[in-house]
């Protein structure tokens, strides 16, 4: 099933293929110890990339590993994804597109994005991190 997953949506963290696993047998949370077993699963065959903070994204394999997630939209999957659960690399690929969609005011794209009712201040402040992690990963490829 993590397989069949992962083929379908590449690119997701460990915690959302969880509990998209916990969802399709009829559980609506999953639990830390859910989230190790699966990842013992997943780790023998799934591409899976860490990043400090962060739950781990994974891919169907590691030849399919990426640095960046283009920004794939809010419902890509069918269903509107909360931005704590975009995997690191596509949460850079929304500053990418926040950026060029408005590079004065980048943040208030995400939100609209995001369709955020609330503008809590950590929230803001986790976007503004991400635009500045998109900026040095410019300025080291430069």
């Amino acid at each position: 099933m993590a397989k069949e997953v992962l083929t379908e949506r590449p690119g997701i963290t460990l915690y959302s293929l969880s509990l998209e696993l916990a969802n399709l047998h009829g559980l609506t949370r999953t639990s830390k110890k859910q989230i190790d077993y699966i990842r013992q699963i997943v780790e023998k065959f799934a591409g899976l990339k860490e990043t400090d903070g962060y739950s781990p994204t994974l891919w169907i394999s590691p030849s399919d590993i990426i640095d960046l997630i283009e920004w794939r939209g809010v419902e890509v999957f069918g269903y509107e994804r909360k931005w704590s659960e975009l995997a690191y690399e596509e949460a850079i690929g929304l500053a990418q597109f926040a950026l060029s969609k408005n590079s004065t005011a980048p943040v208030d794209v995400m939100c609209e994005e995001l369709r955020l009712k609330r503008r809590h201040e950590s929230t803001l402040a986790q976007f503004n991190e991400w635009i500045d992690k998109l900026h040095r990963r410019e300025e080291l490829s430069i």
